[in-house]
C-alpha cells in the first residue's frame, strides 16, 4: 500500500483546504487589566474562575477579579525580584498559586489570605 492507506500506485495527501474551518469564538465582553510595566509572560484563570493571575518580566504577579470592570479590581501584587517564567494554580485547592522565577526561586501564594505562604 502507498502512503495514507491507498492502494498500490495511488497516494492521498491532506491539505489545510480539506479541513473544516475552526469554530468561531464569540466574545461577549472584554476586560482590560493594566499595571505590568514589562511584557506579560503568563496568565491563568483559577480553577473556580474567581481569580486571574498574570505574570511579567517586570518581576511581578498580579491577581485580578474578573467581573469588576475597573483596574482597581486588582486584589494583590506579588513582588518577586526576577522575571516570572512559570505560573500555575493548584487545581486541588483552587486557592494556591505557584510561581517560578528566572533566578530559580519558587513561591506559593494563597488567594484566601492574600499572602505568600511558601518561599
Amino acid at each position: 500500500r502507498g502512503r495514507g492507506g491507498s492502494s498500490a500506485g495511488e497516494s492521498y495527501t491532506s491539505s489545510a483546504a480539506d479541513k473544516p474551518p475552526p469554530s468561531e469564538l464569540q466574545v461577549q465582553s472584554q476586560e482590560v487589566f493594566s499595571g505590568h510595566t514589562a511584557p506579560i509572560t503568563r496568565s491563568r484563570f483559577s480553577a473556580d474562575g474567581n481569580n486571574v493571575a498574570s505574570s511579567s518580566e517586570d518581576g511581578t504577579v498580579r491577581i485580578w477579579s474578573p467581573g469588576n470592570y475597573m483596574s482597581s479590581a486588582r486584589n494583590a501584587t506579588i513582588y518577586c525580584g526576577a522575571p516570572i517564567i512559570s505560573l500555575e494554580w493548584d487545581v486541588r485547592t483552587e486557592k494556591l498559586l505557584l510561581l517560578g522565577t528566572s533566578n530559580g526561586n519558587i513561591k506559593a501564594w494563597n488567594a484566601d489570605s492574600k499572602r505568600v505562604v511558601g518561599d
